[in-house]
């Protein structure tokens, strides 16, 4: 049975995209000439082949969109370079500090080397990511992962999304105009989920939505500290 972070992150965003293809493929069935239930179908099984392939499009996609944002929240958090407030910072250090092997840089430490500092923080974000895995005990953060998650593989499968939905409302075109009679119907239906799928993967899945989703889950993963903090005392 698929987990929860599966079906929401993973197959929910391959879902959205092939939608179009798979109401194409829908209305094919009921076309009424071999030729359009053909090439209506062979398209439809491409679609859905496609979006199955790329469903790691999302984790290739991230190391550009941190890049992008000046690196992982989570790490730009911890940053003293990036601090808008020092105290606060050194606050956050120090809650988080116990819980690791080796502490986190000072601020000397970091301006000396920025990159080593960020490896160090790195490495501490992936030990805490580590510590927080049980869904049960940290649902709120295993919600925002999901999210995150969802958010990040859908805009990895923008293009081929929008790929899909294009060439899917251009066949359901030429089918409405191709086809008479009550069969028609079926491919209106299709153009229309294609156009919806079209405009919302335009105006929707943008980077910024992504990185919302992010900044709330790195908020969650620095609250955990303190729960874990009730088994360190």
């Amino acid at each position: 049975m698929l987990d929860a972070y599966t079906r929401r992150a993973r197959l929910a965003p391959a879902a959205l995209a092939a939608l179009p293809a798979v109401a194409l493929l829908g209305g094919s069935l009921l076309a009424p000439t071999r030729a359009a239930s053909i090439i209506a179908m062979g398209f439809g099984a491409v679609g859905i082949l496609i979006c199955g392939l790329v469903r790691d499009a999302g984790l290739r996609l991230q190391p550009g969109l941190w890049g992008s944002w000046g690196g992982a929240p989570t790490t730009r958090r911890l940053r003293w370079r990036d601090a808008q407030d020092a105290a606060q910072t050194q606050r956050l250090h120090d809650r988080l500090n116990p819980l690791l092997s080796h502490p986190l840089p000072t601020h000397a430490e970091e301006d000396a080397d920025n990159s080593g500092a960020d490896r160090r923080y790195d490495e501490a974000v992936a030990a805490l990511r580590e510590r927080t895995r049980d869904p049960v005990r940290f649902q709120l953060l295993f919600a925002e992962n999901i999210e995150y998650g969802f958010r990040r593989n859908c805009l990895g499968l923008r293009p081929y999304a929008l790929a899909v939905a294009a060439a899917s409302l251009l066949v359901a075109a030429i089918a409405i105009i191709a086809i008479h009679g009550a069969q028609r119907t079926a491919y209106i239906v299709s153009a229309g989920i294609a156009l919806l799928a079209l405009i919302g993967w335009q105006m929707l899945v943008r980077p910024d939505w992504v990185k919302l989703a992010a900044e709330r889950y790195s908020n969650q993963l620095l609250a955990a500290i303190e729960q874990l903090r009730l088994d360190h005392p």
